[in-house]
């Protein structure tokens, strides 16, 4: 069996054996989809666009996208891309028909609240859904934000169509989850879905830098290796010593975010911070339910199935003299990019 070329899969070259992915997995999963891709064109024949604008989880790395939606799933009120689903990347619909008829997510879907950098476990866990949403961002670019030329080449038809056969198949308005690319290319997503609902994930730029580092540190043992999002100006970051690379990446990423939400007309805005999503979930998550679905769906008996508090994690977790250095480049990245 063929291992699928790690040039075609740029973000598996590399990973440590202990968070690396099966790759021959990887080429059965790849050839399978190729195959059942034209079931997903049948789906889609009568299809033009979901009836109820989406809501799209963005944020940067690190700054509670994944659990706010696990929080939402857990509410039954959305269609996802569950970990299941994500099979399927080249006929998503299918998936959620396949796991209809296996009963997977029969019961709905009460979420364990823990990930590993953004990856959940089970079968019905919600999925960042990378491979589906590479096929539709990823144009040949090296950042995760697209240029005036890919802007122009990015296929709103076809994107509208996947969604509104997934979103018919599922019975249900559709939430979904993805950093890489909803982050820095907001308003493409507006312009593609009006009035669809942007849940941007908030954090302090200097907890998002220490965490790279540590995922940095984690993943590759290596600190001078990148991980996550690539700004528009990575070229540039790249060149910088590692603990100043953080530092400048988190803050781009934020800037960048920023800029793609001022131009996204439309779109109904709700802003999570880190530190409000843990004191209070259940009043985050029936803020974004009713913003999408009406006040009426955000009832007290949904909202009970969450829990009361998160376990906050905005603690400093380096050494106090690296700490004090990244707390520098961050304040130095903030001035630069302002």
């Amino acid at each position: 069996m063929t291992e699928p070329d790690e040039k075609a899969m740029p973000q598996f070259a590399g990973l440590t054996s202990r968070y690396g992915k099966d790759m021959r997995l990887e080429g059965s999963l790849a050839r399978l989809n190729a195959i059942v891709a034209p079931v997903q064109a049948a789906l889609e024949a009568d299809c033009a666009e979901p009836r109820i604008p989406p809501v799209f989880i963005l944020g940067p790395p690190r700054s509670g996208t994944t659990v706010v939606s696990q929080l939402l799933a857990s509410t039954g009120r959305f269609g996802m891309a569950t970990n299941f689903v994500a099979r399927f990347w080249q006929a998503p619909a299918l998936g959620l028909m396949i796991q209809d008829a296996l009963g997977l997510a029969k019961d709905g879907v009460e979420s364990s609240l823990s990930s590993k950098r953004g990856v959940t476990k089970g079968w019905t866990e919600p999925s960042e859904f990378g491979y589906f949403w590479s096929r539709w961002f990823d144009l040949g670019q090296p950042t995760h934000a697209l240029g005036e030329a890919e802007r122009r080449r990015f296929d709103a038809v076809g994107l509208r169509r996947s969604l509104a056969a997934m979103e018919q198949v599922a019975g249900l308005p559709l939430a979904m989850k993805n950093n890489s690319w909803f982050t820095l290319n907001a308003d493409l997503l507006a312009e593609a879905f009006p009035g669809c609902v942007l849940v941007v994930c908030e954090r302090e730029p200097f907890f998002v830098a220490q965490s790279i580092w540590l995922q940095r540190l984690d993943l590759f043992g290596d600190a001078s290796r990148w991980w996550s999002v690539r700004p528009a100006d990575h070229d540039e970051i790249v060149k910088l010593p590692p603990l100043a690379q953080v530092a400048a990446q988190a803050v781009s990423i934020a800037t960048g975010m920023a800029a793609s939400l001022a131009r996204a007309g439309t779109a109904r805005i709700i802003r999570v911070p880190y530190d409000a999503l843990a004191r209070s979930p259940r009043e985050t998550i029936g803020g974004i339910i009713g913003r999408a679905l009406g006040a009426a769906a955000a009832s007290g008996d949904i909202l009970a199935r969450l829990p009361e508090r998160l376990a906050g994690t905005d603690t400093v977790r380096l050494a106090p003299d690296t700490a004090e250095a990244l707390r520098r480049h961050v304040a130095e990245q903030m001035d630069r990019y302002r």
